[in-house]
């Protein structure tokens, strides 16, 4: 027992009200109003750091998401590769090899038959008109006239008509030829009896408008009581018009002529156009092969005395050509190390092909044909889309140029990936473009 008292050791005892706070006192302690009063730095406790292992716990954790999520990048993107190159696409741009010529050619061709042929085309009348201004009035006295066609359904001879031979329409109205005519024989084509036909101008016996009239048929009142009569007859091919007596509006001969000009022009234009649609397309029709004839066709009893409405009626008959026998025929030993059917002429229809239609004269009849082919003309390649298309495909994007420059229908070439990181030609060949620049437009600038 030390020295301190059993009555000092009671003493110190207290009791739980003595140890517990007051109710009204707050169990928080209270802050030192004095820094003196705080602890000193080495009566505080030691702080203790906790080092987290970066393998284990929430860091470990993060970091595997993130490898996670890296690792689905990635397969996305190689998913999205794979995709692409199944779904590339090729274009191919490309300038044909061309060459600029200076013919000067005759070419023969035959209706018959043989290494070049031709046929006929023959469109019907077309009328047009152009309003000119009157300068004063005239009196005149004018025949209607007209086209008409002229049929020998008799025999194969040859059966002349001299000039005046008189022509009647069903209602007994008489016109006449001013000039001969041969009408050529009856032919034999495909096994059936064709009649032989000549064009030529009619023109009523009497002047007036009592002559003017729509298209109509007529027979040769000189045949009447022969064999011929029933078998030889005409039909027009244009309104019978012009005939006209009394006072009518005068026109400047510049104006009326002007008029007349550019009528025709027009018509002529329309007409070409017109043949050209109806043609085959593996035929060809040349302005040079091409006879226009023109009638007067204006109604001079409408005519007022401020203007007259000048009117003309055309007819197109016209030469049609093989399309392909005839270039190749012309394109023949023009170019080394190219066939014929490798090469095509640019722009064919506007190449100047002329022919003397004039001296062949009934072109329906014309048997033999000499073709003139006197100017300039460029020679295309044909480009074969579908074998450049198989000889790229799968091709490296390395590849492509020699690959190009092995097909001799190419003078250049680009080539566009779609989409753009797309290292190789698709191996189908569906995949890939063609498209023809033969005016060097896009490529290469």
């Amino acid at each position: 027992m030390s020295a301190v008292s059993m009555q000092e050791i009671k003493t110190k005892k207290r009791s739980l009200r003595e140890v517990l706070p007051p109710k009204n006192i707050s169990s928080r302690p209270a802050i030192s109003e004095s820094v003196n009063d705080l602890p000193a730095d080495d009566d505080l406790p030691p702080i203790k750091i906790k080092h987290y292992n970066s393998g284990s716990g929430r860091s470990g954790g993060g970091k595997k998401r993130w490898l996670w999520f890296g690792g689905l990048i990635i397969v996305i993107l190689v998913i999205g590769f794979f995709i692409s190159q199944a779904w590339a696409r090729v274009t191919v741009e490309v300038v044909p090899f061309s060459i600029d010529l200076t013919l000067d050619e005759t070419v023969e061709a035959s209706r018959a038959g043989g290494e070049l042929t031709f046929s006929t085309i023959t469109l019907p009348a077309k009328t047009g008109g152009k309003l000119v201004k009157a300068t004063g009035t005239e009196k005149v006295s004018r025949q209607a006239s007209g086209q008409i066609v002229i049929y020998n359904n008799y025999d194969k001879n040859v059966q002349k008509l001299v000039a005046n031979t008189r022509f009647e329409t069903k209602e007994g109205k008489i016109y006449k030829i001013h000039e001969p005519v041969s009408v050529p024989g009856m032919k034999t084509v495909s096994g059936k009896a064709v009649p032989g036909t000549v064009e030529v101008t009619v023109y009523a016996d009497k002047p007036g408008p009592a002559g003017n009239g729509p298209a109509t048929d007529f027979t040769i009142p000189g045949f009447k009581g022969d064999p011929r009569f029933t078998k030889f007859f005409a039909r027009s091919k244009t309104p019978l018009a012009g005939g006209v007596v009394g006072e009518v509006p005068k026109l400047s001969a510049e104006e009326e002529t002007r008029a007349r000009v550019a009528l025709r022009a027009d018509l002529t234009k329309e007409l070409l156009k017109e043949a050209r649609f109806k043609i085959p397309e593996t035929q060809v029709l040349f302005d040079g092969t091409t006879l226009v004839d023109f009638q007067d066709a204006t109604d001079w009893q409408a005519a007022t005395a401020e203007s007259v409405l000048i009117k003309e009626s055309a007819i197109l008959n016209g030469i049609m050509l093989p399309r392909q026998a005839f270039s190749n025929k012309l394109i023949d030993t023009k170019v080394s190390n190219f066939s014929p059917a490798e090469l095509q002429i640019a722009d064919l229809e506007s190449l100047p092909v002329s022919l003397d239609l004039l001296k062949l004269g009934n072109l329906s009849e014309a048997k033999e044909i000499t073709l003139s082919v006197k100017g300039s003309a460029r020679l295309i390649a044909v480009i074969n889309n579908t074998d450049i298309a198989a000889k790229l495909a799968g091709a490296k994007q390395d590849e492509i140029d020699g690959v190009l420059a092995q097909i001799k229908s190419i003078a250049k070439a680009k080539v566009s990936f779609r989409p753009p990181w797309v290292g190789q030609v698709p191996a189908d060949p569906e995949a890939i473009t063609i498209k023809l620049d033969e005016n060097n437009d896009s490529l290469l600038h």
